[in-house]
């Protein structure tokens, strides 16, 4: 097992004379690795390693060197112990999309051993860029109700913050003097796997999922990609559920929820597939006003493409007073997603039938 990078730096850089990383007269580079070992046996994890929620936090020292450094290098925190499993708060340099401009890539990571293929936990998670001004609020992404395992056991934010706002010193999360930022996530975590979920009625083809999006206000202060997720409900054999997604509307800078239904098996077969079909609706309190409704046509979910778009919607038209969908004094909106499913008989080896 290796670490490294496929692309530290292209042979036109390395030999670039201004840059002086080459010898030309001996035709040579010169290589080094700092290494640094811990026994693994050592680690020391904080009290209560079997709760089921918990907070990791880390400091990025000397964040301006940090920042030039190459993309994909990193800086992990030490592990903490949640619900038995180690957990790390994981930081990338990536880009922004289409651009050169260096972004921070912030994510939780259960580092659970590689010969433990059962593992398998329901996630939410509260990823934050802490503020050194009492003026100034923390940078938060959030995400919910996301199944972790053995495949996948990484999740969070690719482009979280570009460097430039990181080290903004008008934002107030950059300690100039220190020349560093202080990042934390908050854990919670439940156990979930296919033996747990409620199979009653677990063949019908038909359900409907009701979700809440509470304080509502604060999911739209986060960075986008944060989502909020339903409950998983298991409608002929599959697991479903809804998740609104804070995104920007095309060609704008005007924040939006994106609605997306998810399906997943509860077998370890590569090959299900199913039909599926939705229609999500926000019921107006107001009689003259429209619900807001959106509609997902047949589609077939499988193991290579399990998610589609049901609508979206913005959140200045959400919370708008005269819509009647947003309930101020609660600060939510309620939406139901109504499901169908059938059988996808071509192509695929799965009978739900046997489930």
């Amino acid at each position: 097992m290796g670490c490294g990078f496929p692309s530290f730096i292209t042979f036109e850089q390395l030999m670039e004379p201004s840059r002086g990383l080459y010898d030309k007269n001996e035709d040579k580079v010169t290589l080094a690795i700092d290494i640094a070992v811990e026994n693994k046996n050592s680690l020391k994890f904080d009290s209560g390693p079997n709760k089921s929620n918990g907070k990791i936090m880390m400091e990025i020292g000397n964040l301006s060197e940090f920042a030039r450094e190459i993309f994909l290098s990193e800086r992990s925190s030490e592990p903490v112990k949640i619900n038995g499993q180690p957990w790390k708060l994981m930081t990338l340099i990536t880009m922004k999309n289409d651009s050169t401009e260096k972004g921070l890539g912030f994510y939780l990571r259960c580092t659970a051993p590689r010969e433990d293929q059962n593992w398998s936990c329901l996630c939410s998670a509260t990823l934050r860029i802490v503020s050194q001004k009492s003026e100034t609020e923390d940078l938060i992404g959030r995400f919910n109700n996301y199944i972790l395992n053995n495949k996948t056991s990484v999740k969070g934010f690719n482009n979280f913050i570009t460097f430039s706002e990181l080290m903004d010193q008008e934002k107030g999360f950059y300690d100039k003097n220190e020349d560093k930022v202080t990042l934390a996530i908050d854990v919670i975590l439940k156990e979930e796997n296919a033996e747990k979920l409620d199979y009653s009625n677990p063949n019908k083809s038909a359900g409907k999922i009701v979700m809440e999006i509470c304080k509502l206000s604060e999911f739209s202060r986060e960075i986008c990609g944060s989502e909020r997720s339903s409950e998983i409900k298991q409608i002929k054999g599959f697991q479903w559920k809804v998740s609104a997604i804070l995104s920007t509307e095309e060609g704008t800078a005007e924040k939006c929820l994106v609605f997306y239904l998810l399906c997943g098996a509860p077998t370890k077969d590569e090959n299900w597939s199913c039909k599926g079909m939705a229609t999500l609706r926000i019921v107006s309190e107001k009689g003259e006003a429209e619900d807001f409704t959106g509609k997902l046509n047949e589609q077939i979910f499988d193991n290579k493409l399990a998610r589609f778009s049901i609508s979206q919607i913005t959140l200045k038209q959400l919370m708008d007073p005269n819509r009647g969908l947003y309930d101020k004094d609660e600060d939510k909106v309620t939406l139901t997603v109504e499901i169908t499913v059938e059988e996808e008989k071509k192509g695929t080896k799965r009978k739900l039938s046997d489930e």
